[in-house]
């Protein structure tokens, strides 16, 4: 059993933006707390959050310590950017949608 964690920025929470993600993410989150009433499902929670550097850290500390998993639907490389944003409109990803732009990140 698991914990979902998904993190909005305050704009997509506040002024409408990722409208495609916000109507799924919080049909998820209602699903998700009725069926724990009942002692069924994994453990699911929206939060929103503003851009702060010293909280990114944490987030990039708990990433690299292993304690939190990014989950990743898919990935594309740049060149790809389109068929990236095809894959987003389908309202279908669970996860991230990635872009590779060839650079790596240790």
């Amino acid at each position: 059993r698991g914990h979902y964690l998904n993190i909005l920025s305050s704009n997509a929470a506040f002024a409408g933006r990722e409208q495609a993600n916000s109507p799924s993410s919080i049909f998820r989150l209602i699903k998700s707390k009725c069926l724990n009433l009942f002692g069924f499902g994994i453990k699911y929670d929206l939060i929103a959050v503003e851009p702060n550097g010293k909280h990114l850290q944490h987030v990039l500390d708990c990433l690299e310590e292993g304690s939190i998993q990014p989950i990743i639907d898919s990935t594309f490389d740049l060149a790809d950017s389109a068929k990236a944003y095809e894959r987003l409109e389908q309202g279908r990803a669970t996860g991230k949608i990635l872009l590779d732009h060839g650079v790596l990140v240790n």
